[in-house]
């Protein structure tokens, strides 16, 4: 039996299903500002701490009235100039189509990619089944919602720290939500005595300390290129692409280089950044997050010598990818090139972006600009 629920209002009656057509959207409506608006404000408070941890001079006058011209121009009321200011001051050169992050992420990004599936799709346990024809690092274990997986068959806690134990390798152990920044990237091996070589802690301890919603995955061995530019750290190419229509479009690339003697190639955890041009070589230059400009690696080899294997791979794999997910127009990829030169798959970045590629290689959308301000006005009216 159903039971409908009324409510009278000047002796007309309203059912329930009716309030909730009309409200429902109001409410979703304002849940969607409120997220907007704390992302712009986290955004703002990230380049405020930026700009005091280093000397970055202010825009002038002119400068702040182009930029603030030319994005209204496109139809965008931008709040402020500061990252502009930020990316000029750190690289040198002014361009007034630098992207905000505040304007990508509470605004841009809200409307051309897609908030509702987006938490499970990118879920790294899933990217194995989503994007199951490219190569991956292959996985040891996975912890789903607190179930382990082997195969792809649910095993004990037990039945796991029994296979670790005969695991070799290299390994890497990570969060498969709420991820970013390389947060809890763990390499590490299995020492005697079942321990680990992570702050020596046992296989059960370090188990339970990732607690559920990891992955542990055999560490790739990077193609000795890349793996000369820093031998710690699994050195990673980041490419922006863009979808529109049938075409996907690479926006920036850039490869990242991990600090001395770190394992992780992070920006933000002290490595470094040096755009890849369309052919694959890289640029003169690399970038530090104190704005530091170098033109060798920390292994004393000039970046202008240096050429990523197979590249022209790496750009068919972001083509071949990026088609697999049209839920998101822009997408940030991490790709790694393994011993057999091989691009190799590692995860990709949606809604919570960072775009510091700007740094090395200039404004995120290059001559693209118009066509995604376009594809996003669009957006802004559905």
């Amino acid at each position: 039996m159903v039971f409908e629920f009324y409510l009278k209002k000047d002796g007309v009656m309203f059912n329930y299903h009716s309030i909730k057509e009309v409200f429902t959207p109001m409410i979703l409506r304002l849940r969607c500002k409120m997220i907007s608006y704390n992302l712009e404000r986290n955004c703002v408070r990230h380049i405020k701490d930026l700009t005091g941890k280093v000397d970055i001079p202010p825009l002038t006058s002119e400068q702040k009235k182009q930029v603030y011209q030319f994005y209204a121009s496109k139809g965008v009321k931008l709040k402020n100039t500061y990252w502009h200011r930020y990316y000029t001051g750190v690289t040198g050169k002014f361009h007034v189509d630098y992207v905000p992050l505040d304007f990508f992420r509470s605004d841009l990004l809200f409307h051309l990619n897609e908030r509702i599936q987006w938490p499970s799709l990118i879920d790294k346990n899933l990217t194995y089944h989503i994007f199951s024809e490219f190569l991956q690092p292959k996985v040891i274990c996975k912890n789903v919602n607190g179930f382990f997986f082997i195969n792809n068959k649910i095993k004990s806690l037990e039945e796991v720290i029994v296979h670790l134990k005969l695991i070799k390798s290299d390994l890497v152990i990570k969060p498969t939500i709420r991820t970013g920044r390389g947060h809890n990237v763990i390499c590490f091996k299995i020492s005697s005595n079942d321990f680990t070589t992570y702050k020596k802690k046992s296989i059960r301890e370090l188990l339970l300390w990732f607690n559920k919603d990891f992955i542990i995955q055999k560490r790739v061995e990077q193609s000795n290129v890349l793996e000369s530019l820093n031998p710690t750290s699994l050195n990673t190419i980041r490419v922006v692409s863009y979808i529109h229509t049938k075409e996907v479009i690479l926006l920036s690339s850039t490869l990242r280089i991990g600090a001395l003697n770190a394992t992780i190639d992070n920006f933000s955890s002290g490595g470094i950044m040096c755009g890849i041009k369309h052919s694959g070589k890289l640029r003169e230059s690399a970038h530090t997050k104190s704005g530091e400009i170098i033109s060798k690696s920390f292994t004393n080899i000039s970046f202008k010598d240096v050429e990523i294997p197979n590249y022209h791979l790496v750009k068919e794999m972001i083509e071949g990818l990026h088609k697999k997910v049209p839920y998101f127009k822009i997408i940030s990829w991490d790709i790694a090139v393994n011993k057999m030169e091989k691009p190799v798959f590692m995860e990709y970045n949606t809604n919570y972006q960072g775009i510091e590629i700007q740094i090395p290689n200039g404004p995120l959308f290059g001559d693209h600009f118009d066509l995604i301000l376009e594809d996003y006005q669009n957006s802004k009216r559905f």
